[in-house]
């Protein structure tokens, strides 16, 4: 009885040092040698600065009556961040992209292939953009 109280104190213990060493790591600022890109561009503000132009584009299209659906697909890396789908069959895909920032090789790879078989696909770097952009999709 003994050795099983004294074995389930170390269990207790090993556990509590397991739990606090992981939840050290976890709150743990990365750079981007550390491998987390993610987390490295939240904390360098690009993220933040692309979830707002994102969330400005939902808006807009949605004064206008129309959708911007967030489009992922499991089994095809690269596709564009949008699918902006506007009353009257209006159709397009939106990259969107924190100022400054280009589209990675993939990325214009899909979007070739998606303007190969006739869809309209923007890259919004800028809130200012998205005026002009959506006003171009209603234009087709």
């Amino acid at each position: 009885m003994v050795a099983y109280v004294a074995d389930t104190y170390l269990y207790i213990r090993m556990y509590k040092y397991i739990v606090v060493c992981r939840r050290k790591r976890t709150n743990a600022l990365y750079t981007r040698e550390d491998s987390f890109p993610a987390k490295a561009e939240r904390k360098d503000g690009f993220m933040d600065e692309e979830s707002r132009i994102e969330r400005h584009l939902r808006v807009s299209v949605k004064k206008m009556g129309g959708m911007a659906v967030k489009f992922t697909s499991p089994g095809l890396d690269g596709v564009p961040d949008r699918i902006v789908l506007l009353p009257g069959r209006k159709i397009a895909f939106v990259e969107l992209k924190a100022p400054g920032k280009k589209p990675r090789p993939l990325q214009v790879k899909r979007m070739r292939q998606l303007k190969s078989l006739g869809f309209p696909v923007y890259v919004v770097d800028g809130i200012e953009q998205i005026g002009g952009v959506l006003d171009e999709i209603c234009a087709t």
